[in-house]
């Protein structure tokens, strides 16, 4: 009782194979640039350098640039009022809470109706995190 023998031709396997590894490469590049794009999100210092533009700005030292150097700035600001500074300056600013009125005396900006801080795009919380991350080493 024979049954018909059933091979697929070497053509079709070999292109199989070709299938599968093409989608296997797809998803492992996928997947290590979401963790890579995270990674750099966290990164505050290359965003500080590179894509946040902090350094435009900002010094990590305690001399000005445009705006105040940055050293010791996590000494002076709680983490959380840092979070929320950087998250969103004018809100911060118009809301005036006591550590925002201490930076505008600091700064000899009580009287200003606006920050001058100016965000280059709108952060997102691992990018806020790993800012404040790194402005705690300066």
């Amino acid at each position: 009782m024979g049954g018909a023998d059933f091979r697929i031709p070497f053509f079709l396997v070999t292109d199989m194979m070709k299938t599968w590894h093409l989608l296997l490469v797809v998803f492992l590049f996928a997947a290590c640039s979401q963790s890579t794009e995270v990674e750099f999100k966290r990164d505050g210092k290359s965003l500080y350098y590179n894509f946040g533009g902090c350094a435009n700005c900002h010094r990590t030292n305690d001399q000005k640039l445009v705006g105040p150097g940055l050293a010791g700035v996590s000494k002076i600001h709680t983490e959380a009022w840092l979070k929320k500074w950087l998250k969103d300056p004018k809100k911060t600013w118009e809301e005036n809470d006591a550590e925002t009125q201490e930076m505008r005396k600091r700064l000899g900006e009580e009287k200003k109706s606006s920050p001058g801080m100016k965000l280059m795009h709108p952060l997102e919380d691992e990018e806020v995190d790993g800012l404040v991350e790194f402005l705690k080493t300066l």
